[in-house]
């Protein structure tokens, strides 16, 4: 029985491959085979005349994708990447995002990221968001130095202490607790949740804002003490000082569902203070942790 030939699908598949690993003459003559055209030199035509020769959209998404990667190509191959080129570049990439896998994406945001490293006028958020996904696609406990490099470039970027905090976080969770990087990442992650906390304390004492921002930013305020680079004591006391403007707040506004929870939360963090004194006796190491 015959080999079925592989459909359009499958052959843009193997397109992507090639195109990421910058294979462009194998990719070329996979792309004219799909097109079904009689094409006897695939490298002396060009992208736009081919497109003119076919209307079928696999091929042009093909070659979308051949033209964007060819553009890393020759931004990277210079010694130093021109701005301009590296904008163009950074353009391509975006308009054939929705055409890759997961993993496909990993790399063009990864070009993307590299690409605005180069560019002066890229705005603050954008850079976030493109090193946001590549720790969200990065696989878990795999890609460690690439996630530690995101999460560096991000601990400088002119954005709002929340968005510091949740994606450096996030790439720590990401990271084997194993990896070399881990005391870097605790340490950027310490840094930017008390950077963060202080924020939420401003917004709980703020009375501008309305009781359930300032709830929220309280209870928040509590979750992110669990990520600075201190002793549990201290984190504990940290956290009774914040639910005691918590619970006066909450009386203000008579809330007697929140006044119990903040009550039960206080009355935990109290009884770990009191474990903390009994374990103090035990040796230097722990001392040095727990006060």
């Amino acid at each position: 029985m015959a080999n079925k030939s592989p459909s359009k699908q499958q052959i843009f598949s193997q397109v992507k491959q090639l195109c990421l690993k910058g294979k462009f003459k194998d990719s070329r003559y996979l792309i004219c085979q799909a097109s079904g055209l009689e094409i006897k030199e695939p490298m002396q035509i060009s992208r736009d005349t081919l497109r003119k020769m076919t209307k079928d959209k696999i091929l042009h998404q093909m070659l979308d994708v051949e033209q964007a990667f060819v553009a890393v190509a020759k931004t990277f191959n210079q010694e130093n990447p021109e701005e301009h080129r590296a904008a163009v570049t950074a353009q391509e990439l975006k308009k054939i995002l929705p055409l890759l896998t997961r993993t496909e994406k990993l790399t063009t945001f990864y070009w993307i990221n590299n690409c605005h490293s180069y560019m002066s006028d890229v705005a603050p958020q954008e850079r976030l968001e493109t090193l946001q996904n590549i720790i969200s696609l990065a696989p878990d406990k795999t890609q460690d130095d690439l996630i530690y490099s995101c999460a560096n470039q991000v601990i400088d970027l002119d954005v709002p202490s929340s968005d510091k905090y949740h994606t450096i976080k996030k790439a720590y969770q990401k990271t084997d607790k194993k990896s070399h990087t881990i005391p870097h990442l605790k340490d950027m992650l310490g840094k930017s949740a008390q950077k963060y906390f202080q924020t939420l304390q401003k917004r709980l004492d703020n009375p501008q804002l309305d009781y359930e921002q300032r709830q929220q930013a309280a209870l928040e305020a509590v979750h992110v003490a669990n990520d600075f680079k201190t002793s549990v004591s201290r984190k504990c006391y940290l956290k009774i000082d914040t639910l005691k403007k918590l619970h006066h707040l909450q009386i203000q506004h008579q809330d007697k569902e929140g006044i119990h929870h903040t009550t039960t939360l206080l009355c935990k963090y109290s009884q770990q203070i009191e474990n903390i004194k009994n374990l103090m006796g035990t040796n230097q190491a722990q001392k040095d942790w727990y006060r």
